[in-house]
């Protein structure tokens, strides 16, 4: 499991992090999202989750990482 910061969140579900020490970005399925019941997420926040290679997105330089399973999800309360 690796600590995951969000980077983006696109609406339609899916969203883009990166590795808390390598800086590697990776791909948030919508799905894994979903099953782990997350349904808002923002920049910032923060996951920790299992990635492996995503050899699917490797012939445009795309993300290095998948996002397969997450652990736990904190999310930050906004400002009042």
């Amino acid at each position: 499991m690796q600590r995951l910061i969000i980077k983006s969140i696109h609406e339609h579900g899916f969203g883009f992090a990166f590795t808390h020490k390598e800086h590697d970005e990776v791909f948030l399925p919508k799905k894994i999202l979903a099953e782990a019941g997350i349904t808002s997420l923002k920049p910032a926040d923060e996951l920790i989750g299992a990635v492996i290679p995503n050899y699917k997105d490797k012939l445009d330089g795309g993300c290095k990482w998948i996002l397969t399973e997450i652990g736990y999800a904190h999310t930050f309360a906004e400002d009042e």
